[in-house]
C-alpha cells in the first residue's frame, strides 16, 4: 500500500530498533534527512530496503559515525549512507551482492563506493510519486 510518510521519522523510527546495535559497535548514527521529505510509495517495501541498507552498514563499523543524508529532485529520492572509514570491495563483496539484489527487487539503484578521501557511502535511490506532481 502507497502512503505518505516523512522520510526523517521513517529513518528515526528505525535507529531507535536499532540503537543496541549501534552502541555496541561502539558508534553512532546521525540523521540528516531533512523532515520535509516525503515519500509517497509502499512504506512496507522501503522500510525494509533501508532495514537491510542500515543493516550492512552496521554490520561493517565499529566506533565510526555514520551520516545519513537524502535528496529529493523531481521524481527520485536518494538516500546516503556515509562513514569515515574506507572498506574494500573483498571484505563488503558479500553485503554488495545483497544490496544489489535489494535494489533490483525495490526497483531502486543502489552505488557502493569506498576511498581514502570520502571513506565508505552507500547511495539507494528510487522513484517517489509524491515528487513527481510537484
Amino acid at each position: 500500500m502507497h502512503t505518505r510518510t516523512g522520510l526523517y521519522q521513517l529513518f528515526d523510527r528505525l535507529l531507535v530498533d536499532h540503537l543496541p546495535s549501534i552502541t555496541n559497535r561502539n558508534s553512532f548514527v546521525v540523521n540528516d534527512i531533512s523532515k520535509d521529505i516525503q515519500i509517497h510509495a509502499d512504506r512496507k517495501t522501503l522500510t525494509f530496503a533501508f532495514e537491510n541498507i542500515l543493516e550492512t552498514a552496521l554490520r561493517y563499523t565499529k566506533n565510526d559515525c555514520i551520516r545519513i543524508s537524502a535528496s529529493s529532485l523531481k521524481d527520485t529520492i536518494q538516500i546516503t549512507l556515509k562513514e569515515n572509514r574506507q572498506r574494500s570491495y573483498f571484505e563488503m563483496e558479500e553485503a554488495v551482492d545483497e544490496l544489489e539484489s535489494l535494489a533490483k527487487e525495490t526497483g531502486a539503484c543502489i552505488t557502493i563506493n569506498s576511498n581514502d578521501n570520502n571513506g565508505s557511502i552507500i547511495s539507494f535511490s528510487f522513484y517517489n510519486r509524491v515528487n513527481a506532481a510537484g
